[in-house]
């Protein structure tokens, strides 16, 4: 996960130096790899720094655009004269790397209470210009902006990303590995090095674990962060930062740089310059830790695997369709295939912004991402395993342990929930006759998953109006609704784990697939099932916005429609201007903002029932 500040002191020591790395109208120069992770990341960064970016209270940056931004970019870079051979996306992370992993997450929590602070002061700042100033739109919100940035990356980023080059003309260039994206733009490099076409060959990544590798000597490492343009008449310029790790390895005297990079990490405060005082031409450090340090920095396993992803389309197309947490589960799974005794597996489920003083929001969706478990299980033939849940706790990142797991009935779960896909697939017109499309209608069924903890958890549910924004993807201006967006992200991705480890699971061999009752049946709740997931709209269209003039058109049409799904949950549940008509002059009428400080707390969250909620198997923990 990188040498702390290794770029930065490279450039001090102008090992990193500017250069011009390409301009338009010139034929291809060199072959560029691409770390899948870091490049999502750089298109969303790009974006919110865009002239005239939005000042609105959250960024305007939506899925779709770092979709479509992504393609865009590969585009521009092959007008530079870069050939986009490939893009890898991390499928596996190792366990030497849990616990940064779990401190990173642990970081991202501890910062839930300072942004939830931020985001309630910028919006009682923001009452008292608009009483006062009339303003309409809200401008100053840089620190609420920097606040959202420091707590972590957006839940889905990455798998927008990737689903979006799958779908373009580089989706056969694209690869979800089953170790670190890293190790396999080593690979490629490596490969590239060893043709005879003289194009030479760039890595563009953010990540410093690059400049360690021995990745070739026609390989140079760009950093994604330090590119820019301009342009010279009707010609643009790219530069950038670039580093030859062959070329400052054979001034030191070294195969590579992975000595530099043990004394950088190992001394974080001092230069280049100082650490390579430490070093002894063709003597090894002495320290304990070394040997597992260079170790880390070698290649094993990767070019095999990367030939056999080139050459076999339907191993690929497999990995392909599963999210880097889903991968990695599966991978796991995989590696204990056949398992007699109790073994533990690790899923870690992406971060959401949420209120910290409340329980999880993966509370909903636990019925949907446990009956994915026990399908994986069962086809990998370890069903003693024991899944590690890991999900934030208060301001802390904890694991839930889930064992004996209900795999009697598995069946009749899988039909429960296919008969609730199947009654919003059903779903073609609103009662006034509006079209509902399929991805609203998918919509609509999450929010319904999403809101079953308000019914079981007896919490007064959000009013209609609060909800259609969410649904519409418009950003959330009061900061309950922060939650229920969590909550909305917790139930999507609970369905999209679902279906992507069954989908898994229908292309593996007949000998593993075999192992799920009835799957060769195309009757079986199993099969039947996932043919209506096989319609779930992916990341970029679920979560997109509707635009300003179809605002009031959304709204007419979702309130009904919130309206019916309410009393469905609850019978006794009515719109608030019937209740208000019926309460006593006495009475005054509650909005949602203060219904849900009827959410249970985090000391709470284990004692709340969801009996009587028809569909609790689908949704509870």
């Amino acid at each position: 996960m990188g040498i702390p500040r290794m770029l930065t002191r490279l450039k001090d020591a102008n090992i990193a130096t500017p250069k011009e790395l390409g301009r338009t109208g010139r034929r291809p120069h060199s072959r560029a790899i691409i770390d899948g992770p870091g490049f999502a990341h750089y298109v969303l960064q790009l974006l919110e720094e865009r002239p005239g970016a939005n000042h609105a209270l959250e960024t305007d940056v939506t899925y779709a655009d770092c979709a479509s931004e992504a393609v865009k970019w590969l585009k521009r870079m092959e007008g530079f004269g870069y050939d986009i051979e490939a893009l890898f996306f991390d499928g596996a992370l190792p366990m030497s790397k849990m616990e940064t992993r779990i401190d990173r997450l642990k970081g991202y929590a501890s910062k839930l209470g300072a942004y939830k602070a931020t985001y309630e002061e910028t919006l009682r700042t923001c009452r008292i210009q608009i009483h006062e100033k009339g303003a309409s739109k809200i401008w100053d919100v840089g620190s609420l902006r920097q606040a959202r940035r420091d707590v972590a990356p957006s839940a889905f980023l990455v798998s927008a990303v990737l689903e979006a080059l799958l779908e373009s003309e580089y989706a056969d260039r694209t690869f979800v590995v089953p170790d670190e994206a890293d190790k396999f733009c080593v690979a490629a490099a490596r490969q590239l090095n060893a043709d005879s076409s003289g194009l030479g060959v760039a890595i563009f990544a953010n990540d410093s674990d690059l400049f360690v590798y021995d990745s070739g000597d026609k390989t140079r490492i760009i950093p994604l962060n330090d590119l820019s343009t301009y342009f010279l008449g009707d010609i643009e310029v790219l530069t950038g930062i670039q580093v030859w790790p062959s070329v400052t390895a054979a001034q030191l005297m070294c195969p590579d740089l992975t000595q530099l990079a043990f004394h950088l990490s190992d001394h974080a405060r001092q230069t280049v310059g100082e650490c390579m005082v430490r070093m002894v031409p063709g003597e090894a450090p002495t320290q304990c830790e070394w040997p597992t340090f260079a170790a880390s920095y070698q290649l094993d396993y990767q070019p095999e695997i990367l030939d056999e992803l080139r050459a076999c389309h339907t191993q690929r197309n497999v990995r392909n369709g599963l999210d880097a947490r889903v991968s990695e589960l599966v991978h796991q799974a995989k590696a204990h295939d056949g398992a007699r005794t109790s073994i533990e597996l690790h899923m870690f489920l992406p971060f959401l912004l949420e209120d910290p003083t409340r329980a999880s929001a993966y509370r909903v969706g636990a019925g949907l991402r446990s009956a994915a478990y026990e399908i994986l299980l069962i086809a990998m033939d370890c069903r003693r395993a024991v899944i590690l849940e890991y999900k934030r706790s208060k301001e802390r990142i904890n694991f839930v342990k889930l064992t004996d797991l209900p795999f009697d009935t598995l069946s009749k779960r899988l039909g429960e929930c296919s008969h609730l896909v199947q009654g919003y697939l059903d779903m073609s017109t609103t009662e006034g006759g509006e079209e509902i499309t399929v991805v609203e209608r998918w919509r609509a069924m999450v929010m319904q998953l999403a809101l079953t903890a308000f019914m079981g958890e007896g919490w007064t549910f959000p009013l209609p109006e609060e909800i259609v924004p969410l649904l519409t993807g418009q950003a959330s201006t009061q900061w309950h609704m922060v939650h229920l967006s969590a909550l909305y992200q917790a139930a999507f991705y609970s369905l999209r784990i679902l279906f992507q480890i069954m989908r898994y699971v229908g292309r593996l061999t007949h000998k593993e697939s075999k192992r799920i009752q009835g799957l060769d049946s195309p009757n079986s709740t199993f099969s039947v099932l996932l043919r209506k997931l096989e319609g779930m709209p992916n990341i970029a269209a679920f979560f997109g916005t509707e635009s300003a003039a179809d605002q009031s058109k959304a709204h007419a049409k979702w309130v009904p429609m919130l309206e019916t799904m309410l009393r469905t949950l609850d019978e006794d549940w009515q719109p608030p201007q019937i209740k208000k008509k019926k309460k006593s002059n006495k009475t005054q009428t509650t909005s949602g903002a203060k219904d849900l400080k009827g959410m249970p707390s985090v000391a709470e969250e284990d004692e709340g029932s969801l009996a009587g909620n028809p569909f609790a198997a689908l949704a509870a923990e």
